[in-house]
C-alpha cells in the first residue's frame, strides 16, 4: 500500500531551501503556474508553494494552495527523488484539481528530463 500522506519532511519550508531552488534558474511556466526545480541530496521529492497576494484574496489563495498540495500528494509516487520543486502561482481563478495535476506533471516531466 502506498503512503499518500504529505508530512513536513516533503515540504520546502526554509528560506535557504527556497533560495537554493530559485538560484538554479531552472523554471518552466505551465498555465497559471511557474515551476522551479533543483536537484538536492534529500531522498524524496519536496514541494514548496509561493502564492502572492496578487493571486487573489485569502480564501482564493488558500484554495489554490490546498489544490496544489493535493495534486502533489496524489501523484508524488511518480515524481523523481532528489528534487525540490517550488511552484509560484500567477493570478488566476482556481481550476479543478485534475488540471493542477496535469500542469505539475507536465512541468516536472520537462524540468527533470534534461537535468542530472
Amino acid at each position: 500500500m502506498t503512503d499518500l500522506g504529505f508530512p513536513r519532511s516533503l515540504r520546502v519550508r526554509s528560506k535557504q531551501d527556497f533560495s537554493a531552488v530559485f538560484a538554479t534558474r531552472r523554471a518552466l511556466g505551465v498555465g497559471p503556474l511557474v515551476v522551479h526545480a533543483a536537484q538536492t541530496s534529500h531522498g524524496a521529492a519536496r514541494l514548496g508553494l509561493a502564492v502572492p497576494r496578487r493571486a487573489g484574496n485569502a480564501p482564493t489563495r488558500n484554495r489554490i494552495k490546498r489544490l496544489l498540495r493535493e495534486a502533489f500528494r496524489l501523484s508524488r509516487s511518480h515524481w523523481p527523488d532528489g528534487w525540490d520543486f517550488v511552484v509560484v502561482v500567477k493570478p488566476h481563478a482556481p481550476v479543478p484539481l485534475h488540471l493542477y495535476g496535469q500542469y505539475l506533471h507536465k512541468a516536472i516531466e520537462q524540468l527533470t528530463r534534461s537535468g542530472t
